[in-house]
């Protein structure tokens, strides 16, 4: 019997038809009291049907849930019901629903999401953020220990989204509940969440804490899929030291190689602002020399794009003068690999 401080899920399958084409498939995980977990994926990729699942809106096919009370909230199709559905209520109507014993709870909420001047508006007078912020106060005023959002900061301005997303953070900690809620801003997945589910074609890739999605992504799609990353196949040479590869010999932590059987073929990895410019001649081995492309200022870095031999890397520098005004297009440039960088990917 579930305790309400853990949500368990074993071989989740559910297709729309008999194809199988569309769905989810054999996912597997828990969750515990606090957790917060972001679930990422390209659109198609199963996010809305796997929430819909744990919500009992849709009943699997095959597989088990234990699960505390559930709160779902679909926020796109919410929006665009806005005006049909509640209209006329005002705000404050619709949060209390004839439960004044809320009212210093919702004033709080109220407050600390901005929208102490709609409190007696009409809801068909919001605008769409305000109304998705009413919506999450909604949310978040339930008793029920899981909380699903699908969606929930789409209709928010950049300005305000983080800020609100930050707030619901915390209010999740602080009431001991679970959060799973969809997303394709990579970056609040990132520094939002105490877990990450990528999906793709209706399978989980990967669960994991936000650091290890990001610097040991359990597969090619996991790395391509949080942001840029450069990819090289390799053979694992037999003295479990090194990796040949078109481009040379490449050197890495030995430790990262036992599990692998000599000459196995890999993908070595390495995010761009890891690659580091051999700008004196200070680095002897694991380099690569590339012709720089493009130059694009991206606030606190340059992003350099790179090619050799028709292939595009991509490197980031942070803003340094005489760095980036040595690296301008049209020279060539060569990279050092730190070995404690690179990650191997089969």
């Amino acid at each position: 019997m579930n305790n309400n401080k853990m949500l368990s899920c074993k071989d989740l399958q559910y297709f729309y038809d008999e194809r199988k084409c569309d769905g989810i498939n054999n996912i597997s995980f828990q969750l515990v009291a606090g957790d917060i977990c972001a679930l990422v994926g390209p659109s198609g990729s199963g996010k809305s049907t796997f929430l819909k699942v744990l919500a009992n809106i849709l009943v699997p096919k095959k597989g088990y849930i234990d699960s505390p009370s559930v709160e779902f909230f679909d926020f796109n199709f919410m929006a665009q019901d806005q005006f049909k559905n509640f209209g006329q209520l005002k705000v404050w109507e619709y949060l209390e629903n004839n439960n004044s014993d809320l009212k210093t709870s919702i004033r709080d909420l109220v407050s600390n999401l901005d929208l102490t001047n709609e409190y007696e508006s009409r809801i068909e007078q919001l605008s769409s953020g305000q109304f998705l912020r009413v919506l999450l106060i909604k949310a978040f005023l339930s008793e029920k220990k899981l909380i699903l959002l699908d969606e929930p900061f789409l209709f928010l301005d950049p300005h305000v989204r983080l800020s609100v997303a930050k707030f619901l953070i915390d209010l999740t900690k602080t009431q001991s509940k679970m959060l799973i809620w969809s997303t394709h801003f990579l970056e609040e997945a990132l520094c939002l969440s105490t877990k990450i589910m990528v999906m793709q074609f209706g399978e989980l890739q990967q669960i994991s804490a936000p650091e290890a999605i990001y610097w040991e992504p359990a597969n090619i799609f996991v790395a391509n899929y949080f942001f840029p990353c450069n990819l090289l196949a390799a053979t694992i040479n037999p003295d479990k030291k090194s990796v040949s590869t078109k481009w040379g010999t490449f050197y890495i932590d030995h430790l990262k190689l036992e599990s692998f059987s000599k000459l196995s073929q890999v993908f070595l990895m390495i995010r761009p602002q890891s690659l580091l410019p051999n700008m004196n001649n200070i680095y002897t081995k694991n380099l690569i020399k590339f012709k720089i492309k493009t130059r694009l200022f991206q606030g606190q870095f340059y992003r350099y794009y790179l090619e050799r031999d028709g292939r595009e890397w991509i490197m980031d520098v942070a803003f340094h003068e005489q760095a980036n005004n040595i690296l301008n297009n049209e020279n060539e440039i060569e990279l050092h690999l730190p070995e404690s960088q690179i990650k191997i990917i089969q």
